[in-house]
């Protein structure tokens, strides 16, 4: 049950947190043919994927490391304030007009956007490596093949984002309370009311003030 947990949290920032990368996929294939668009797509998604799940098995390690791993926890819950807010910054990627091009673009875009992803994936996996990859692998060809579709569905609908938000901050919480030197200056009996009193302040912090503003205009739309 853990494994399956663990794999579709992994699963779910992955995907939540790659609106970005799948629109900078669409943007810097859309100029080239179908056939060229789809091998520009294949190729730099292979090279996007190979990088992040080096780069994320690299800062799971890294998380090991006393103190480093709360810091995350709490850099985690500046992720999801950023996750809903209102105005997303404009990425200014230039439509390629070649496969190479375009597999430039998506690699190097794709990897300089990945780092709250990486953070976040490398924290709810809980320092398994083989949980990491996997996640990473299985939520990937979704982001790939969904670019288009991934980013309409977060617009149309804004509870996803919400959704993901809780589940950052539920990570992040336990990022906090799962540091070695955090964990003892808790008494075992009480990780579980702390991992609970952590969970709803980081909640609470990075959600409750942009929630409303993030879901009324959605609720006016309709």
């Amino acid at each position: 049950m853990a494994l399956i947990t663990g794999t579709l949290t992994i699963i779910l920032i992955n995907v939540l947190l790659s609106g970005d990368n799948a629109v900078v996929i669409a943007m810097a294939s859309r100029r080239l043919p179908p056939p060229q668009r789809r091998k520009a797509i294949l190729a730099g998604g292979a090279g996007a994927i190979v990088l992040r799940v080096v780069f994320t098995i690299v800062a799971s390690i890294l998380l090991r490391i006393p103190l480093l791993q709360a810091a995350g926890g709490v850099m985690l819950v500046w992720i999801s304030w950023r996750l809903l807010r209102e105005e997303q910054d404009e990425q200014d990627i230039q439509s390629a007009t070649t496969v190479w091009g375009a597999f430039q673009t998506i690699v190097v875009a794709d990897l300089l956007m990945s780092l709250d992803n990486i953070l976040a994936i490398s924290g709810a996996a809980n320092g398994s490596i083989g949980l990491l990859v996997f996640g990473l692998l299985a939520s990937m060809p979704i982001i790939l093949f969904s670019s288009t579709l991934i980013a309409r569905m977060m617009n149309r609908l804004p509870w996803l984002s919400l959704v993901g938000a809780v589940i950052l901050t539920i990570t992040a919480a336990r990022m906090v309370i799962d540091d070695k030197i955090v964990n003892t200056h808790i008494s075992p009996t009480h990780h579980l009311l702390a991992l609970t009193v952590l969970a709803v302040t980081f909640t609470a912090v990075a959600v409750g003030p942009s929630a409303a503003g993030h879901l009324l205009p959605a609720r006016a739309r309709t």
